[in-house]
């Protein structure tokens, strides 16, 4: 069974455009990787956008921001604001999910385990989930 539809138009975007997106999420919020995708599928007119070249892409701009970063860079992409499913903490983010929870905790966002696992959750991200609206 294929993926996606029968001649569904899918987008692939770049790390460029993934990080102008992620620098639309204001200071205590976050946007679910889903809702990435759904953004920049809407922005071009496509019904879906490539899950994986979206992770891939999402991780050289957050690696990008932390190299900037640490050659004194102040205003870098908070990439702590995306996080990987619906509400989990990224592993493949720099640092792994040990950085990303100092991140999100040193903003005020609590994390805490997963119910009934081992992954890491920001416990209210329905609440703090920015909008597919406001990232368009």
């Amino acid at each position: 069974m294929p993926w996606a539809p029968e001649g569904a138009t899918m987008v692939i975007s770049s790390p460029v455009e993934i990080d102008a997106l992620i620098r639309k999420v204001p200071k205590g919020k976050v946007v679910r990787f889903d809702d990435l995708r759904t953004a920049i599928a809407k922005r071009h007119k496509a019904d879906l956008t490539c899950p994986l070249t979206t992770g891939i892409f999402l991780n050289i701009a957050s690696a990008a921001a932390e190299e900037t970063r640490a050659l004194g860079e102040k205003e870098t992409l908070a990439w702590w604001r995306a996080l990987k499913g619906g509400d989990e903490l990224n592993p493949k983010t720099p640092g792994g999910v040990e950085a990303h929870r100092a991140m999100l905790e040193a903003v005020g966002t609590a994390v805490a385990p997963k119910p009934r696992g081992k992954k890491l959750i920001v416990s209210d991200a329905a609440t703090r989930a920015v909008a597919v609206s406001k990232l368009i």
